[in-house]
């Protein structure tokens, strides 16, 4: 295994860190619904994508009922 020539002073290590760090996702209203989500991806509320719909939620809801009364 290699070995690095020279240690790297505890500045450059801090300053390489800060650049790290988590930035939060950037969360746009849906047009149809206007519920928060992510850009380029289908609602998860209403099940559209550029007006069209792409999921159909209505089969969703309804195995989560069909689910719970199991």
């Amino acid at each position: 295994m290699s070995v690095p020539a020279k240690r790297r002073s505890r500045s450059k290590v801090r300053r390489a860190r800060a650049n790290k760090h988590i930035k939060p996702s950037t969360l746009f209203p849906c047009p149809e619904c206007k519920t928060p989500k992510m850009p380029h991806i289908a609602c998860q509320n209403c099940g559209k994508y550029k007006g069209k719909e792409v999921i159909n939620t209505a089969k969703k809801v309804q195995k989560k009922l069909a689910h719970k009364h199991h």
